[in-house]
């Protein structure tokens, strides 16, 4: 009796492992619906210090979609105080990897892997001394993201890189305010799969007669 005690504990050990790592359908629930919503918050790294972030995505099949991410100094001496950026958001490694058979688990892997992203988008900021600029700088994004759960809706954590050009940059002028060379963003969010029907639109129910 003595020795079947640790027997059974590695064959639970095993068997709670083998159930980790079997990816079921690959999908993790992200089909569950079309839209991918999730809405994170932290902090980001800028050239002149830490600066708070919210950031809101929409992914149509979690692919592709829009994004919005706002910055704020708080009370911290910058000249850039707050800053808003729009942009579209790809991420191209889902649809590929799911079609080749590559989602084989852990889910921790393969949620990571598919949640590489890249993004382009444009940002707007606020000085100290004047409100938000009318002309847009550009931005380039790049980042990921990590389950902390098995499926696509829950909490997941976000790294994100975001690379800045000024509208003085473009101008051939001299540099002018805005964030220099651009952000490290580092945020915990919620995600969640939703039906918003994007996909069956125009379909109609049927009517029973």
């Amino acid at each position: 009796m003595a020795r079947a005690a640790p027997l059974a504990a590695l064959s639970l050990l095993l068997t709670t492992g083998a159930a980790e790592a079997d990816p079921g359908d690959g999908l993790y629930g992200r089909l569950d619906g079309d839209v991918d919503l999730s809405l994170a918050a932290g902090g980001a790294v800028a050239h002149d210090g830490p600066v708070a972030v919210a950031l809101v995505r929409a992914l149509f099949l979690g692919t592709a979609g829009a994004y919005a991410t706002y910055t704020d100094a708080l009370d911290a001496p910058r000249d850039v105080r707050r800053s808003v950026s729009l942009g579209a958001e790809v991420r191209p490694l889902l649809l590929p990897r799911f079609g080749t058979d590559r989602e084989r688990g852990p889910a921790l892997l393969d949620l990571t892997i598919d949640s590489i992203a890249f993004g382009l988008g444009a940002y707007s900021f606020a000085t100290r001394d004047a409100g938000f600029s009318r002309t847009p700088g550009l931005e380039i994004t790049t980042g990921f993201d990590v389950p902390l759960g098995v499926d696509a809706t829950g909490l997941w954590l976000g790294v994100r890189g975001a690379a800045r050009w000024r509208p003085s940059d473009f101008a051939g002028e001299a540099p002018g305010a805005g964030e220099r060379g651009g952000l490290l963003l580092l945020t915990l969010g919620w995600h969640q799969v939703v039906a918003a029907h994007l996909v069956d639109a125009g379909d109609r129910l049927p009517r029973e007669r």
